[in-house]
């Protein structure tokens, strides 16, 4: 995973639950007919967070490329103290590319109060 531009948030948080979400728009784009995907997941602290990984696939693609939404979020306990956010894109194929899509991402952090 590589870190999506514009997409890490250090906050000082006081122990309290968490709420971190992302949202953004992938071109994928499948050179043969065996497909590409894209993947985004949550980080904190440079560590995943479970449950935050999403892909996006597209098959027997033959030179076809298409937008996708990948989204994910979660609620987390963290200790209180600074700590980063970070929405991290990869892509596990080998048969085409997957780029992030124009300025389309957002990455939110929100502590309860």
């Amino acid at each position: 995973f590589v870190a999506l531009a514009e997409m890490t948030i250090t906050r000082t948080t006081r122990g309290r639950p968490v709420a971190v979400a992302f949202t953004g728009s992938f071109t994928v784009t499948s050179t043969l007919s065996m497909g590409d995907s894209a993947e985004i997941a949550i980080f904190v602290d440079g560590v995943e967070v479970p449950g935050t990984a999403r892909r996006a696939s597209l098959s027997n693609g033959l030179a076809l490329s298409t937008v996708v939404e990948l989204s994910a979020s979660k609620t987390i306990e963290l200790a209180a103290g600074s700590h980063t956010f970070e929405a991290r894109f990869r892509r596990p194929g080998a048969n085409g590319n997957a780029t992030a899509y124009s300025t389309q991402r957002a990455l939110a952090v929100q502590e309860a109060y």
